[in-house]
């Protein structure tokens, strides 16, 4: 069966990851993705509940977009016919910020940071974004030392 991200799986990955951790007595407070990643790990909170905060950076909200440009126009019927299909890759895909809009609208308990200038990768902006993402994380898990208290 064809699946294209194949997100479900991913996110079943994180699980066995987290259910490691656990299994070693180690506890997972909070879960990062970046662009594919930032959408496992919504997907994994989404159905687990068990993570006290998630990091989405550049998350694509809209999953449809984007499938025509990378696997091309008629790629059902390339895979029906070939068995495979080539998927392009471009040097630096852009999610565009109404995506984080979006996420914001939905999502409780949000906190939305836009690094301006920034491209996807952050190449230029790593240390801005790290400077927003640490102190988030350090706040989470203060949070969970307290409740444990």
């Amino acid at each position: 069966m064809f699946q294209y991200g194949n997100y479900s799986s991913e996110a079943e990955d994180l699980r066995a990851v987290i259910e490691y951790f656990t299994g070693v007595n180690r506890s997972t407070v909070a879960v990062l993705g970046h662009s594919k990643g930032g959408n496992v790990v919504l997907l994994y909170a989404s159905k687990y509940h068990d993570i006290s905060a998630v990091v989405n950076v550049s998350g694509c909200f809209d999953l449809k977009r984007g499938i025509k440009e990378r696997l091309g126009e008629n790629f059902l019927e390339k895979l029906k016919k070939d068995g495979y299909i080539d998927v392009q890759t471009r040097t630096d895909e852009i999610i565009p910020v109404e995506d984080a809009l979006e996420f914001a609208k939905i999502i409780p308990n949000h906190k939305l940071e836009i690094v301006e200038g920034a491209d996807h990768r952050y190449s230029s902006h790593q240390d801005e974004l790290a400077s927003i993402v640490l102190p988030f994380i350090k706040e989470c898990l203060q949070y969970v030392d307290d409740l444990s208290k």
